[in-house]
This record gives structure tokens, C-alpha cells and sequence, in this order.
């Protein structure tokens, strides 16, 4: 709660906020590793804070405390010990070792040119063998050109991890030892070593780019990702000097609550950027969820320096915001909206639209037409989801359609009993987003499951009335409800893990508004930070993180859309992913 208390003061004192944080690896160079060199002592200075400390050396504050217990509360002249790190050479485009020229300028030395470069010191001293330890102003320096000057377009990147070789690269690649030499000619009569960065023409790649991943293992081209965040966090509304009308504020569902859960995410997102590497400038922006708001920050924000904006967060804000950012070519990304926000150019939208949903659940009616011999179908559709109606009778002809009392969305057990079928797969399509057709029907179909009757519920799209209360878990178990979903939920060792880590930064379980800006920060920076920009990095496929996948891909209207889902179906008291080799389907 103190988090989100400070967020909220920081957010109310101004009508734009920036939120500046830079986490930056303990070393510089693209190809590195974290043994440590020596340490230095800093002498804290008046009102100095391990924030401003940890920016100065480039270091994270974890680090800093790691070596000094103590300074979780620092004062004035205390003594840091704060340790230095060795870099590795780097991987060169070929044996000659192309380079770039830099002139001496005044002040400068072979370190902090070294370090500029991101190469280490041995490397620099190699390419120029006859320079001393100090520099005369003009003296003209060759840099080693580094892999991340290569065409990104087209070459992939990759990072040797622990204990990899030549045979496991193959299988995981699809290049052998000799494609892979070819292009990386250093590695000629020598062996792979942690931390190597291999570059493998995209054209030797032939490893399925539907195998999921979620890009930690690549290179980064781009070592620093400037993000924007606008929400709707509304400040300025909430009555701060009222401790029962905060309170009451912040544990309710609102656009507050729901802004700050997503930005809690992606402050969660962050620490784990940090830690492989990734420098992350993020700027914070209410949008108070008015449209004057958004062209204030339009006309007074050059949001040009960003590689990436996220949000704003309803459909209205983001249109108008889309429009001008398609101007001057800068990727915006809809985070929470299923709504569909066509024809712009540069808009992305991270939850798969109802028709991309729609066309995943037909792919599997496909292949279970042809695993259920002659199946009891019945569809039950009110006036708003006549389409989809049409689009079953087309494929199950024998369907009988029922539809619903308009007046009191509701349907007869008379009715339905009496077409469900025993010994015989019964398929009931429920489309509608009604509360109340949605609770009777799932009671009664659970109610008329026998055990020669077999009843498997399906939709197209899942309402979010399906969480009400009065929706039992346990009947949607037991009728076997499918729909395609944009996330999965699951319980695995990641998620038991990344929930514990919250819960120990901000007090409180993660929910799934917080869990989608975990996941969307770590997609969006590693992409840009791979391919240098998002735009290109469309073409690195799906990823895979904790609750959701991302894989984009050009609409029909310009825009861009995220074609990852699942087909997910209750099983007693959990919820699965079917899979199709599970069902035996060809």
C-alpha cells in the first residue's frame, strides 16, 4: 500500500508525471560477464540515495546492498563498497576485425572510451597497438565494429547459455557447426562459451517459429527501450484527505485501481529486464480518461523519443491517439480493450479481437466434426450473435436453434431436455453475453448430465459474465465448457514464483490486470530490444510469458492485431488448454 500511496502523491502533484527508471547491467559490452574486478568507495553525500547512487555507477541498488548490508538506511559520509566489473572480448564480423574511428577528444581516456563502446579495454588496446596510456587530443582510435552493426533484418541473434554445444545448438536452431562457424569465423578451432553472441543468418533458420519463446535467450541490438505508459489513473478525482474515501477508492474495480494494478506489473516487468541486461526508461502519463486530456498531451509531450507508447486504455482515448501517432510512424499498443480499433497503421492491439477468438474455436469444431460420429448439436443464440448462429447451422446442419424468451433471456429445461440425446456426444453452443441466460443455462445443463448423457458446453466468445458469482466453477467442470481465451490460466512453478516476488515488493497477490502489464512490458522491450524497433520485431513470432502469448500480424483495415490464443476447457475444478494431439486429431 506504501507503493501505491507514493505513486499516487506523485501523480497528484502534477498533471504530467514522469517516472525515470533506468536499470543498467553491471557491464557495457553486447558479449559479457558479471565477474568482478575490484570495488571502489563512495562516500555518501548530504541527502544522496541509493537510487541516485545506483544511476551513477551504473549499478542496481540489489547490488549495492548485496555488499553493504547496512545501507538499506544510508546516511551522510557513510562508506559504499561498490564493486566493478571485468568485460569479455567481444564476437567480431570476421577475422580481419572491421572498425570504426573515433578522434580523441579532450579529457578522454582509453576507459571511458572503452566503456562508451561497450568493448573491453584489452580489445581497444589490440586494434591499436601503438598508442600509450595517454591520449593526445585528435589522436584517431579504430573501434572493433560490434555484431549488433549487422543487418538485424537479416540475421538472428543468439546468446550461448550454459553448457551448450555445437549438437544442442542444431537442434535448437537448425544450423550445424559449419553454418554456424561460417558466420561467426572466431569460433574456428575453438569452443563454445557462456555468454558467446552468435549471429545466424535468418535464412539457415529452420526451427518452427510457432515454438513459443519469450526472446530472454536472444542478443540485444538495443541495450537501452524508452516505453510511455497512459493511463487512466485519474488522480486529481480522488479525495486524498479523506483516509475512507482513499480506501474505498483503492479497493474497488475502477480505472484507478485497474491503472495502478497494471502499472504495478510493469514496474515488476522492469526488475526482470534489469536483470537480463536491459537499461528501460519508462514515462508515466494520466490521461484522467477524458479526451481533452489526451490532446493536451498531444500538443505539450514530443512523443517522438519513444520506441513504443502503451495505451491509453479506452477505445475513444487510444483511437485519437492512434490517429496522430500513424502521422509520424511511432507503435502504440492497446493494452486491455477487446474492442476492435481498426485503420491505423501503427496501433497494435495486445488481446486477440472476437473474430480472431472466433476463427481459433472453428478450427476445433472443424476437427471435432470429424472425431464425434453423428453428435446431438444444439445452439442457443440470442438476437445480438444471429451471425454465428448462421455459421453452426451451416456446419451442423442437423442443429436444432433455440432462442431465448427476449424479454427474460430465459429458456424451458422442457426444452433442452428433450433434444439431449443419451449415449450420443451432445454439443451445446450457448452465444450470448447475458447474465441471466448465462447462469440458467449453465445450472440446468449441469442439473440434466446424466452419466449416459454426455453434455460438452461451447462458445465463441466467453463473456465476462461467465466470473459472476453465480456462475458455479464446478457445473462449468462438469459440462465441460470450451471457449478460446486470451490467456491461460495456469499455476506453474513460474507463476508461484513471480507471484511470491510481488507479493513481497507490493504487499498483495497480482491479479490478472497485473499479470497483463507484467507480460506486455516484457514482450514490448525485448522485442525492440532485439530488432532495434517494434515494428520489426513483429517478425520474431509468438512469445510465451506468464498468462499470455503475443503474436502479431497485419489486419485487413492496417492495424495490427495479436492472433495468440488458447482453447481452453473447464475440467472438474481446473482449467486446461486443449491441445490437439491430447484429442488424438490429425
Amino acid at each position: 500500500m506504501i507503493l501505491v500511496q507514493n505513486l499516487l502523491q506523485q501523480l497528484s502533484g502534477s498533471k504530467i508525471f514522469t517516472l525515470l527508471m533506468i536499470f543498467i547491467c553491471c557491464c557495457n559490452g553486447l558479449a559479457q560477464n558479471y565477474d568482478i574486478s575490484h570495488f571502489i568507495i563512495h562516500k555518501v553525500k548530504k541527502n544522496e540515495t541509493l537510487a541516485q547512487i545506483a544511476i551513477r555507477y551504473n549499478i542496481d541498488i540489489d547490488k549495492i546492498i548485496e555488499f553493504n548490508p547496512h545501507a538499506e538506511k544510508i546516511k551522510r559520509k557513510d562508506k559504499l563498497k561498490i564493486p566493478r566489473y571485468k568485460l569479455t572480448n567481444l564476437v567480431y564480423k570476421s577475422d580481419s576485425i572491421p572498425s570504426l574511428t573515433h578522434n580523441v577528444k579532450s579529457n578522454e581516456t582509453l576507459y571511458s572510451i572503452s566503456k562508451k563502446y561497450g568493448i573491453s579495454l584489452d580489445s581497444l588496446k589490440k586494434l591499436n597497438p601503438k598508442i600509450g596510456d595517454t591520449l593526445p587530443i585528435g589522436v584517431k582510435l579504430k573501434i572493433p565494429e560490434k555484431i549488433n552493426l549487422i543487418d538485424s533484418n537479416n540475421y538472428f541473434f543468439y546468446k550461448v547459455k550454459p553448457k551448450e554445444g555445437f549438437y544442442s545448438l542444431q537442434k535448437k536452431l537448425g544450423a550445424n557447426r559449419s553454418e554456424i562457424e561460417k558466420h561467426n569465423p572466431s569460433l574456428i578451432n575453438e569452443v563454445l562459451k557462456e555468454g558467446m553472441i552468435l549471429k545466424i543468418p535468418k535464412n539457415l533458420l529452420n526451427f518452427d517459429l510457432n515454438v513459443k519463446s519469450n526472446f530472454s535467450d536472444s542478443a540485444f541490438l538495443k541495450k537501452s527501450v524508452k516505453l510511455a505508459l497512459l493511463a487512466p489513473f485519474r488522480i486529481s478525482e480522488i479525495e486524498l484527505d479523506s483516509a475512507d474515501q482513499l480506501f474505498k477508492t483503492l479497493s474497488e474495480k475502477n480505472l484507478t485501481t485497474i491503472s495502478i494494478d497494471f502499472y504495478n506489473g510493469m514496474t515488476a516487468a522492469l526488475d526482470s529486464l534489469r536483470n537480463l541486461g536491459l537499461s528501460i526508461n519508462l514515462e508515466v502519463f494520466d490521461t484522467k480518461n477524458q479526451i481533452l486530456e489526451v490532446e493536451k498531451l498531444l500538443n505539450e509531450i514530443d512523443f517522438k523519443s519513444f520506441d513504443l507508447i502503451i495505451g491509453p486504455f479506452t477505445p475513444k482515448n487510444f483511437e485519437r491517439f492512434a490517429k496522430s501517432m500513424a502521422i509520424i510512424k511511432k507503435p502504440l499498443i492497446s493494452p486491455l480493450t477487446l474492442n476492435n480499433i481498426s485503420g491505423f497503421s501503427s496501433s497494435f492491439n495486445s488481446i486477440p479481437d472476437k473474430q480472431i477468438l472466433s476463427n481459433h474455436i472453428s478450427i476445433y469444431l472443424n476437427k471435432i466434426d470429424s472425431l464425434y460420429e453423428n453428435p446431438c448439436v444444439i445452439v442457443i443464440a440470442d438476437n445480438y450473435n444471429l451471425e454465428t448462429e448462421s455459421k453452426l447451422k451451416k456446419q451442423f446442419q442437423l442443429a436444432e436453434l433455440i432462442r431465448p424468451d427476449q424479454d427474460f433471456d430465459f429458456i424451458k429445461p422442457n426444452d433442452i431436455d428433450s433434444l439431449l440425446t443419451p449415449n450420443r456426444e451432445n454439443l451445446v453452443f450457448l452465444e450470448t453475453d447475458k447474465l441471466n441466460l448465462i447462469s440458467s443455462m449453465t445450472s440446468m445443463l449441469n442439473a440434466q448430465k446424466r452419466i449416459d448423457r454426455h453434455v460438452q458446453l461451447i462458445t465463441h466468445y466467453r463473456s465476462p459474465n461467465y466470473d459472476d458469482i453465480n456462475i458455479s466453477k464446478k457445473h462449468l467442470g462438469n459440462i465441460k465448457f470450451t471457449f478460446p481465451s486470451y490467456f491461460l490460466e495456469k499455476k506453474d512453478s513460474i507463476l508461484i514464483k513471480f507471484e511470491s516476488n510481488y507479493s513481497n515488493k507490493f504487499g498483495k497477490n497480482p491479479n490478472r490486470i497485473s499479470i497483463k502489464g507484467y507480460d506486455l512490458t516484457m514482450d514490448v522491450a525485448l522485442r525492440i530490444a532485439i530488432a532495434g524497433n517494434f515494428l520489426d520485431a513483429i517478425n520474431l513470432g509468438e512469445s510465451k510469458y506468464l498468462l499470455h502469448n503475443f503474436n502479431y500480424s497485419k489486419k485487413h483495415d492496417n492495424s495490427f492485431g495479436n492472433y495468440s490464443s488458447f482453447l481452453v476447457q473447464h475440467q472438474q475444478d481446473t482449467i486446461v488448454e486443449i491441445v490437439p494431439r491430447k484429442l488424438h486429431l490429425k
